[in-house]
């Protein structure tokens, strides 16, 4: 086991919080040099003393790489590191409309976008997104967040209202996503937060259930391993967000997915057997393994 992953499975990692837990693990998992640096930073850690160091002494050296960390983000090629194509997009000309945050229309004034997102090898298109906004600038920016993240997680999202609300929160039923902020977010963090989102979108299209993370399956595995984080453990309903965006944000990096699979072994199973049910046979393996030729490329 690469070292880096060995380290997510120490005594010392399981002590600290949950919420230090998904802090560290994201602080160096990003695709970003602050990342690569805190990746170096853990390398150096994860020495064959700190192995054999005390619980105490291992939570202390992890915290002293906390510290230091900085924000998650979703890789920014992770869709083309696990996929093996591109998601090119074109937009179409915006509109004038009126919209509220489930239909066209309300008492919101902006405009309306058709994002196409294509597969850039065979030039198809994957999935069309209208994007209801204040500005018609946004559009481009919802564009390249969705376009960062695999068709199969986003693949149920037809709509995207952003409004402008000092409530600053994302929202997601089974087919749209809400932007609520009192700015305009750029297409980092549409994309961090959606990969939550997008988790909320996942299992409300279970064909067998209302909501996948409230069947049996999904509640044993939940009772079966380590909390995500603070936040997950709220419900059964964030607790699958964050782990869709847990999986999300470490596609690509190897390390990264084989310490998930050994912190939350059952989450794991019940996440990529469901996922599976709803992409295909190996679908999950294919996106953090991919094979020579590119996943998904008919759709």
């Amino acid at each position: 086991m690469d070292k880096v992953a060995q380290v997510f499975t120490t005594d010392g990692f399981k002590s600290l919080t949950s919420d230090e837990q998904t802090g560290l693990f994201n602080y160096t998992s990003a695709a970003s040099s602050r990342s690569a640096h805190m990746r170096e930073v853990l390398k150096g850690v994860a020495t064959d003393e700190f192995f054999n160091e005390s619980v105490s002494n291992q939570a202390a050296a992890l915290r002293k790489v906390l510290d230091n960390g900085g924000s998650p983000q979703v890789n920014r090629g992770v869709n083309a590191e696990s996929t093996g194509y591109e998601t090119t997009y074109k937009l179409s000309k915006s509109t004038a409309t009126t919209y509220s945050e489930y239909s066209k229309d309300g008492d919101v004034k902006g405009y309306q976008t058709a994002v196409t997102l294509n597969n850039s090898i065979t030039e198809q298109p994957q999935q069309v997104v209208n994007a209801y906004i204040t500005e018609a600038s946004q559009a481009r920016e919802v564009a390249k967040a969705y376009a960062v993240i695999p068709y199969e997680f986003r693949q149920y999202i037809t709509n995207v209202f952003q409004t402008n609300n000092d409530g600053n929160t994302f929202n997601t039923g089974k087919d749209m996503m809400a932007i609520r902020m009192n700015f305009l977010p750029k297409n980092g963090q549409i994309a961090m937060t959606g990969a939550h989102e997008l988790g909320h979108s996942l299992t409300f299209n279970d064909p067998n259930s209302d909501d996948y993370s409230h069947t049996q399956e999904w509640t044993d595995a939940v009772k079966a391993d380590a909390a995500v984080s603070d936040y997950g453990s709220s419900n059964e309903d964030e607790g699958f967000a964050e782990f869709t965006q847990l999986v999300i944000s470490s596609l690509g990096n190897s390390h990264d997915m084989q310490a998930i699979q050994t912190m939350y072994p059952h989450r794991w199973a019940a996440f990529e057997k469901y996922f599976n049910s709803l992409n295909g046979d190996n679908a999950l393996e294919k996106l953090y393994s991919p094979v020579s030729t590119p996943f998904n490329e008919t759709n």
